[in-house]
């Protein structure tokens, strides 16, 4: 029966540690191998960082994705306000005036509030005022 070797005795046949070197963007030093002829040398560290910083991209991606699909899913806007801009607003009162001022402050990021809320009567505006701002919120998320 023959005698079992261990598989590091194989390997030094394969590939061998011929050097090292200083990793141009980390400034590590890395090993340098031989295989059939050939030297390759890698950085892990600067292959680790670009794996984690393409895994924060996707996460990133996802966790916009998955915003945009939770307005999309919980949305209800009637189809004649989807179109609605301030312009389009004619407010009647002093009040109506103050929520076009206040929304299109809101809607250009002037003002520091996270949240807009509109309260009243039916038909004073409260959907029509909302939507624009919606509409730049949603284009922030989208560009972000």
């Amino acid at each position: 029966m023959a005698e079992l070797k261990p598989i590091s005795s194989f390997m030094k046949n394969i590939v061998t540690k011929v050097g090292e070197r200083t990793c141009e963007d980390c400034g590590e030093t890395v090993p340098i191998y031989e295989r059939k002829g050939e030297q390759s040398s890698l950085c892990l560290n600067c292959e680790n960082m670009k794996l984690k910083n393409q895994m924060e991209t996707y996460r990133d991606e996802m966790v916009k994705h998955r915003k945009n699909e939770q307005i999309a899913l919980y949305e209800v806007v009637p189809e004649e306000i989807k179109s609605a801009t301030f312009e389009g607003y004619q407010p009647k009162t002093q009040t109506q005036r103050q929520a076009l001022t206040i929304s299109k402050q809101y809607s250009s990021g002037d003002i520091e509030e996270k949240t807009l809320f509109f309260q009243g009567t039916p038909g004073i505006g409260k959907s029509h005022l909302s939507n624009q701002p919606t509409l730049c919120h949603q284009q922030h998320l989208h560009n972000k």
